[in-house]
């Protein structure tokens, strides 16, 4: 006789880059209180081999490390991993760094002090997003480029180019538009 086993759905994995032993147990117990696997790392170099050896559904990044500067963190994970949400929560207020965050490859850009229910909202965000476009057509074409909504990839002959969010998006909406 057999018995039936429910199986739980995996658990989410969120890695946390962070060196501030306080901030790391206050997310630690936050998002694992939501139903989040966690491990936490307090260096980049640390957090970089946790990155590829765990391989996180998500990144929580201190942009202040004492072993490496965070830009450098993030380009380098975008450049291993270039689906993996990034999310860098920072004292670092300023304009130009959240621009900077962003533009080395972070999907979200947290000040501290920060909200714990408003960062978790912003990772079921990003999850839920995953989520949509993983059921979305994977290929169309447009003006003769293939593009490839999965990989964030457009492509024509020899020529190809990684896709922003929201160039993928914008793209999405003219092929909508032109059907």
């Amino acid at each position: 006789m057999t018995s039936a086993v429910s199986e739980e759905p995996a658990k989410k994995r969120i890695l946390v880059i962070e060196d501030e032993p306080d901030i790391v147990r206050g997310l630690r117990d936050a998002l694992e209180f939501e139903g989040f696997e966690v491990q936490a790392r307090g260096t980049g170099t640390e957090g970089l081999t946790a990155a590829m050896e765990w391989g996180p559904d998500a990144v929580l990044l201190d942009l202040m490390l004492p072993d490496d500067n965070g830009y450098r963190v993030c380009e380098t994970l975008r450049q291993r991993d270039e689906t993996v949400p990034i999310i860098i929560l920072t004292a670092k207020a300023q304009e130009t760094d959240k621009i900077r965050g962003l533009d080395a490859g972070a999907d979200d850009y947290v000040t501290k002090p920060f909200s714990v229910a408003e960062l978790i909202a912003r990772i079921n965000a990003i999850f839920r997003r995953q989520a949509r476009m993983a059921h979305s057509d994977e290929t169309f074409t447009i003006g003769g480029w293939q593009i490839n909504a999965r990989k964030h990839m457009m492509s024509r002959g020899r020529t190809s180019k990684r896709l922003t969010f929201y160039e993928l998006e914008v793209l999405k909406l003219l092929r909508y538009k032109s059907e």
